[in-house]
């Protein structure tokens, strides 16, 4: 039988146990399904992160934004890509344009025309000079011109005197003949009518022969007379004339033109005028007025700077890729924005020893530029480089340099792949020139990519990467 107080303990116990067990079955019925809402929660999250891994790379415009990006789309295909060498360079003046102006005879400056910056045509007054020894060898040149003038009018009037002479001598000794010729003809008539005798006959039969030949010897003694008179005459006409001519080609040395020169010449007076032998510019001055020059003095540089040397330094170990008539591409610190190009025309034969350099002569045409209407923009020193085109080849794809995106894990293209959608995708390209490159790995000939304003796209795609959001 039992104790009552402990029946009561027995129902109490039970009770307690009944209620826990409710409490531990209530207890876990809400783990478990805090457990399934925190695994739901986990395949939500994910999920959501694969997509986004998924979508990486990825940028999508709409077609406004796509319009205010400006991003312009291309088709990639094969082209001609060209290799280059890069080289520094510096603006120098055509030297077989330059004229240094020395005078060719000593004097003093008088007067200058042209200055320091002025252009010069050909032909223009440089400066003028008072010179003795000009003077001296103008007035040389003059007397040798009078002497050659007096010996001919001497030996015309001597030619004149012994042609009078002879015409002279020649009429009297034919008068005489034309005598002695009757005389003769009437004894002969006489003869033969046996009026006189033999002996008259014979004397003017003499008489005739010997004035026939008396006038044989003097005409015959004038003649040479004359001609010996007249050789006299024309040898020295000739060393005059030998000497005038020696006068005026030392004039013509002088750079100073004989013709014209007379009495009242500036030249006789030692006026000497320098003239510019091409046009230019002035790019120096040395004299001033009062100042004594001579042949060694140099007066003025001129440069004629319609034309210029592009002079490039090739190392050494750069010259073998380096040939006369390869295409040169030249661009100046001045002018950053502009490309001229020519062909390289001579590579030097002596190899600088100092920088172990050689150069290299592109000649261009001095044109005025867009960005800078001055005359002869090209001006020597400056400085700037030459891309040397060594070699063509072939590429099956070929991109502009702005359509690559640099960056730490390499270059990339954004590749369109449907209408505003853009998808990044590793590249591996080779340089080229013209801000052309070919693509060896990642594109094919017929993709579309986004040629410029690429930065846009990148920046969008790094925006979406930190917010961890879609590229829109």
């Amino acid at each position: 039988m039992m104790h009552p107080h402990s029946t009561a303990q027995s129902r109490l116990h039970s009770l307690s146990l009944v209620l826990c067990l409710a409490l531990s079955a209530a207890y876990l019925g809400a783990c478990s399904q805090s457990e399934h809402e925190d695994h739901e929660d986990h395949e939500a999250e994910h999920d959501e992160h694969e997509a986004d891994q998924d979508s990486h790379g990825v940028v999508e415009l709409t077609a406004s934004q796509l319009s205010a990006a400006g991003v312009e789309v291309l088709e990639v295909g094969p082209g001609e890509i060209l290799e280059q060498l890069t080289l520094s360079a510096v603006v120098a003046a055509n030297m077989d344009a330059v004229q240094h102006v020395n005078p060719r005879v000593p004097g003093i400056i008088i007067s200058i025309e042209k200055h320091l910056g002025e252009q010069v045509e050909k032909g223009d007054l440089l400066c003028t000079l008072a010179s003795v020894d000009l003077g001296a060898a103008a007035a040389e040149c003059l007397r040798a011109k009078a002497l050659v003038s007096s010996a001919e009018k001497s030996l015309e009037q001597s030619r004149a005197l012994f042609e009078l002479r002879i015409d002279t001598s020649t009429r009297v000794m034919d008068g005489a003949v034309a005598s002695n010729q009757a005389i003769f003809d009437l004894e002969q008539e006489l003869q033969a009518k046996g009026v006189s005798t033999v002996r008259p006959l014979i004397e003017a039969e003499r008489t005739l022969k010997n004035s026939i030949l008396e006038r044989e010897r003097v005409l015959t003694d004038l003649a040479a007379k004359r001609d010996e008179k007249l050789l006299e005459s024309m040898v020295d006409l000739r060393e005059k004339r030998i000497l005038a001519t020696a006068s005026e080609n030392r004039l013509l040395a002088l750079g100073v033109e004989p013709a014209g020169l007379n009495q009242s010449s500036d030249l006789v007076r030692g006026i000497y005028r320098i003239h510019a032998a091409q046009q230019g510019i002035v790019s120096a001055r040395h004299i001033t007025p009062g100042e004594f020059v001579n042949g060694m003095s140099e007066l003025y540089t001129i440069q004629d700077l319609s034309s210029v040397w592009i002079v490039a330094s090739a190392y050494e170990t750069d010259l073998r890729h380096i040939r006369v008539g390869q295409r040169a591409f030249v661009h100046l610190n001045a002018f950053p924005d502009l490309q001229l190009w020519g062909e390289v025309s001579m590579v030097e034969y002596e190899i600088d020893r100092a920088t172990r350099a050689v150069g290299v002569r592109i000649e261009l045409d001095n044109q005025q530029l867009d960005s800078w209407p001055e005359q002869f923009p090209l001006r020597p020193g400056m400085f700037g480089r030459v891309e040397v085109v060594t070699s063509r080849r072939q590429a099956e794809v070929c991109v502009p340099e702005s359509a690559i995106v640099h960056g730490d894990d390499g270059d990339a293209v954004f590749v369109e792949t449907a209408k505003g959608v853009f998808e990044r995708r590793a590249v591996k390209v080779r340089g080229g020139i013209h801000a052309v490159v070919e693509v060896l790995v990642g594109l094919k000939a017929g993709d579309r990519i986004a040629a410029s304003r690429t930065f846009m796209l990148k920046s969008i795609e790094r925006q979406a990467e930190l917010g961890g959001g879609h590229s829109h």
